[in-house]
């Protein structure tokens, strides 16, 4: 996935413009703390939904972590990601912003002006890493 096609949300979603349509997943510092997905319970029902911005569409759960991944943008869902269907989860958390795609979608418009570019969206995270560790 380009580099300049992925956006970031508030929440630690993603969303990569591509394919006349998008992708949709969950940024690995969302998933701070998860070893493994135990659950994954849908939101959203199927193909041809339309789903508004900010609603939940999965949760992932671990322990007592329960990570809720919501709509980056107003959309209809193409196809839920392999890596659900067919149970490969651990792609999930090995490669959030790769393998790991959630939902393939259509946005309902052009453009979202709440996204967050790669490089604002890093700059957020940088109190949280100290020589590149997690600080907590």
């Amino acid at each position: 996935m380009k580099e300049t096609q992925t956006f970031y949300t508030a929440d630690h979603e993603w969303i990569c413009f591509a394919d006349n349509g998008a992708y949709v997943g969950v940024c690995g510092f969302k998933l701070t703390g998860i070893r493994k997905i135990e659950n994954i319970r849908l939101f959203v029902s199927g193909n041809n939904d339309i789903v508004t911005e900010g609603t939940p569409m999965l949760q992932l759960c671990y322990k007592d972590y329960i990570i809720v991944v919501h709509a980056p943008i107003d959309c209809r869902l193409l196809a839920v990601g392999n890596v659900i269907t067919d149970g490969m989860w651990e792609d999930i958390i090995a490669q959030p912003e790769g393998r790991g795609w959630l939902f393939k979608i259509i946005p309902a418009t052009p453009c979202n002006h709440s996204l967050i570019s790669r490089k604002a969206y890093e700059e957020r995270l940088v109190p949280f890493f100290d020589n590149s560790k997690l600080i907590f």
